[in-house]
């Protein structure tokens, strides 16, 4: 069996905004601290991010690398495919479906570890660098099959999966609700965490996949990510690129990842969601719609005494301090 090639240890992030949100300052300083990476790199479109305070401190605090994002023939498996990919991205709306489409370009040409701007490293990636490519599985309701699919006691599934999932984040303890009703759910791939190596076979496969989609598809939520992995590697495991388990990279799924904000002022919850989490996406669009915005004052403030309180603490007085300088720094 051929020994898959190994991932380079570096961490990709995308952000096509003005402005660095506080939790992705803290995703890069987790990717930093704990990870294991050799560099990381934030790939962006707007050139006034390079003036961004948090940016300017990452750069200069932990070797940041800011790049700007290009569409060059080493960003696509051909010239046939670059010249879509970029036609594909002008029609693209969604930044997140725009950043389903760069990641894909990003590892096709450099290779390495892209992560969401909302995970938290929580451990060092090193022992999946010998993979040559990986994902994590979630827990979800609508998988693609059935999104796609008119299959009735799938739907029924789904169905109960959606109404016991809310019931369970919103109990006291989302995270034990969540297991008496996880049969219910799928296990599905998930592209917010992503490792392969440059050129690998799956994401030039990922790559002329998404350029097949119809074109109304293609600008439908998720369609670009999750599905487009699901489709492509019917939630299996390959000898060259693997499925992890939830644990690993997505300890509470969607919806019951409101756990990561309940307030724990007596630490019950701990310091991680499970013992064998390398990293935890945060699907910071479902916090910020149950909480609000994971602002820093909410981060140095309430947000200390949360599960994520606790996940973060090594660099939250870095972060108030941070924007106290800003602060004082605008002030006429």
């Amino acid at each position: 069996m051929t020994t898959p090639v190994p991932i380079a240890n570096v961490a990709h992030f995308i952000w096509l905004g003005a402005q660095l949100p506080p939790i992705a300052w803290l995703a890069v300083r987790a990717a930093r601290d704990r990870g294991g990476f050799e560099r990381m790199v934030l790939h962006t479109q707007s050139a006034a991010l390079a003036d961004d305070s948090l940016i300017v401190d990452l750069i200069e605090r932990v070797g940041l690398q800011l790049k700007m994002l290009e569409s060059t023939s080493q960003s696509a498996p051909d010239a046939n495919a670059q010249i879509a990919l970029d036609a594909l991205d002008l029609q693209l709306q969604s930044p997140a479906a725009r950043a389903d489409l760069w990641r894909l370009r990003v590892l096709w040409q450099h290779g390495g570890v892209y992560l969401d701007a909302d995970a938290i490293c929580l451990q060092s990636f090193r022992d999946l660098l010998h993979l040559g490519g990986f994902a994590g599985l979630e827990p979800v309701a609508l998988p693609n099959h059935v999104v796609h699919g008119r299959h009735p006691g799938r739907w029924l599934r789904a169905g109960l999966a959606l109404a016991t999932r809310d019931v369970a984040s919103r109990m006291a303890n989302p995270i034990k609700a969540f297991a008496a009703v996880a049969p219910l759910h799928w296990l599905a791939c998930n592209n917010a965490i992503l490792g392969a190596c440059a050129t690998h076979p799956l994401i030039g496969q990922l790559l002329h996949d998404a350029l097949a989609l119809p074109c109304e598809q293609a600008l439908k939520l998720y369609e670009l990510g999750p599905r487009l992995l699901e489709r492509a590697t019917d939630n299996r495991s390959t000898a060259d690129f693997k499925l992890l388990p939830p644990e690993l990279l997505f300890p509470l799924g969607p919806e019951i990842c409101v756990a990561y904000v309940q307030p724990d002022p007596l630490g019950r919850l701990g310091k991680t969601p499970h013992p064998a989490a390398v990293c935890a996406h945060l699907y910071d669009s479902v916090l910020s719609r149950r909480v609000g915005p994971l602002d820093t004052p909410w981060l140095t403030g309430p947000g200390r005494q949360t599960l994520l309180g606790q996940m973060v603490q090594p660099w939250l007085d870095e972060l108030e301090q941070l924007a106290k300088n800003t602060k004082d720094r605008l002030k006429p």
